[in-house]
């Protein structure tokens, strides 16, 4: 029987190329997770900040939008 030899599979480096590759994944999913779960966050502090500006600037006038 001849030996059959595939790409990767010299000494044992298989386990260390698939954990690095576990490792690469959890990284860009915990940099995923992190951009979705802050999105939201900074998106609603821009939102307030726009809100107390254009309060700011009513006050200055002397008008409200609210009734």
């Amino acid at each position: 029987m001849t030996r059959t030899s595939a790409p990767g599979n010299e000494g044992g480096f298989v386990l260390l190329d698939a954990l690095f590759c576990l490792f690469t994944a959890v990284l860009i999913l915990l940099l995923i997770s992190g951009a979705v779960y802050n999105t939201p966050n900074h998106s609603s502090k821009i939102f307030l900040n726009s809100i107390s500006i254009i309060d700011e600037r009513n006050s200055k006038v002397g008008g409200s939008y609210e009734e």
